[in-house]
């Protein structure tokens, strides 16, 4: 499994998003959910911002993930304004309903961490910096007795809990995170958190296994046509029509021939990275009428292909189908730039 998700936040409709796993939550009024621009001009982030004391008013972004006991997340985080008298929720690591930690960010800039949702205090880190980026690791392990949390900031380690009761509950693994607020419970007024480059992965990857350290999500939108052009656009060339940086469906692509592969040219890697921890390709997709039919995202380096698994499809409704390739086909290694640019 490692590597087993990304997302750098530059297409956040709900709609389009809600079928990969995430949902978004909010109280009357107060906090919101918006998307600003990331820690890089080019990028685009998620803000959950609280700008009044209203009863109810609270906003938080979640997503199913699948079931582990050690999950490494990373963020890069931006607290633009801190919480002005009580802690507010920053990150859950959750068993369905069982919240087995919570993190919270504290008035004075330091995070706790809970056991439970601020039931059993674990630690408390140092002080994070207010309004600036800031690289986020957590390393969580869901243990009865043997359980540790690990939280690291631009690479330095500012909490490490080991030998603790991490498990409330439920059989010991997180199947979903929250990120923000749940409750309108104690509400401080002007709590904003800029969210950018979230990774969560384990410990099981060939590639991705362990603390890697400030990263980015870079998204690259398709420029040309691959070497295979079976799908029918709605308009214009194949390529145009899944170009988008924000998905749509006025324009899309389409078969109803079994087999049929549509294969892209990508933008090139502008920057060079040190490592490339996988590819997470994504595409919107849907089906026109009654009967099974599956989908594959599929990943060509040099003459070598890869599939994802069959990704079933809904009549009449657009659904995020997506897969991560954590390694390069033509190799079973690491991506190198030159390998992902070509």
């Amino acid at each position: 499994m490692a590597l087993t998700f990304v997302d750098g936040f530059d297409d956040w409709v709900l709609a389009n998003r809600a079928q990969e796993g995430w949902t978004q939550a909010n109280g009357s009024s107060g906090f919101s959910v918006t998307n600003v621009t990331g820690r890089r001009a080019s990028s685009s982030a998620i803000q959950i911002a609280h700008t009044s004391a209203t009863s109810n008013s609270w906003a938080n972004i979640s997503r199913s993930i699948t079931a582990v006991s050690t999950l490494f997340t990373h963020v890069a985080v931006n607290f633009s304004v801190m919480p002005t008298t009580n802690s507010r929720i920053l990150w859950q690591f959750r068993e369905s309903t069982t919240v087995h930690i919570t993190v919270y960010m504290k008035p004075t800039g330091d995070l706790a961490v809970y056991r439970g949702l601020g039931t059993t205090l674990l630690g408390t880190s140092a002080v994070i910096s207010a309004a600036t980026w800031a690289s986020l690791e957590m390393k969580v392990v869901i243990h009865d007795s043997t359980g540790s949390v690990d939280i690291r900031v631009n690479g330095v380690s500012i909490l490490a809990l080991s030998g603790v009761d991490t498990r409330n509950g439920g059989t010991g693994v997180i199947d979903n995170i929250i990120i923000g607020e749940i409750n309108n419970s104690g509400l401080s007024i002007g709590y904003t958190v800029i969210i950018d480059d979230l990774l969560m992965y384990d410990t099981t990857g060939s590639v991705c296994n362990t603390w890697t350290g400030d990263v980015r999500v870079d998204s690259l939108l398709p420029t040309g046509a691959g070497s295979s052009t079976q799908f029918t656009p709605s308009t214009g060339s194949n390529y145009t029509c899944v170009d988008e940086a924000t998905s749509n469906t006025t324009d899309y692509v389409d078969s109803s021939t079994a087999g049929h592969v549509d294969l892209y040219a990508f933008a090139d890697l502008s920057h060079s990275p040190t490592n490339i921890y996988g590819v997470y390709l994504a595409a919107l997709a849907t089906k026109d009428d009654a009967g099974s039919r599956l989908l594959k995202v599929k990943m060509k380096s040099s003459s070598s292909t890869a599939d994802s698994s069959s990704l079933a499809l809904t009549n009449g409704s657009w659904e995020r189908k997506a897969a991560v390739f954590e390694v390069d086909p033509a190799t079973s290694a690491a991506w190198t730039k030159t390998a992902l640019n070509a």
